[in-house]
């Protein structure tokens, strides 16, 4: 009788789009069974200067955009995953228009993001939703000023704590 040994790591088999391998944690550095895990992207930053169509493999990534000119984030037409997930930040003079195409972002069929203003977008396997913060023009350093949009989860220090664990510190805003 023939034998098939199949091997998992962290790149066999691939991962499929919008997902990356991980390997699970181990005990006592020998993990009790090897397998392959394929988790949502978690991460990056990719700078636009134009119109862009999000992706599958966008998922977990901040997209930033610096334009002078007005410019369209369109959201996917069939969207990937229930957790499929994206950052869209526009620090451009030009505004930012985030598209769901035939969807709904937050009961709209589109919504603005002027200089500084960004958003987390999630979806519902149905729809599309949106996280918002917004930022006043010439905040980027210390001192900055803010303004109080729904809620934001910290850890008491002034950190902004996101759902994946991440933290961001926050500078020059008043207690």
């Amino acid at each position: 009788m023939a034998s098939l040994a199949i091997f998992l790591n962290s790149s066999t088999p691939a991962a499929a789009p919008g997902y990356q391998n991980a390997q699970p944690q181990t005990d006592g550095g020998v993990p009790l069974t090897s397998v392959s895990l394929g988790v949502p992207n978690t991460g990056g930053v990719a700078v636009k200067s134009a119109s862009y169509t999000a992706t599958a493999s966008d998922c977990g990534k901040l997209l930033v955009f610096n334009s002078a000119v007005a410019v369209t984030l369109t959201l996917p037409a069939s969207i990937p995953f229930p957790q499929w997930t994206v950052v869209a930040a526009n620090i451009g003079a030009g505004a930012l228009t985030i598209s769901p195409g035939s969807r709904a972002l937050d009961g709209a069929s589109a919504i603005s993001a002027a200089q500084f203003q960004s958003m987390s977008i999630f979806t519902d396997g149905a729809n599309y939703f949106s996280a918002r913060g917004i930022g006043t023009a010439g905040s980027g350093g210390g001192g900055g000023s803010s303004t109080t949009h729904d809620e934001v989860l910290t850890d008491g220090q002034n950190n902004i704590i996101f759902g994946g664990g991440d933290v961001i510190t926050v500078l020059g805003v008043p207690n």
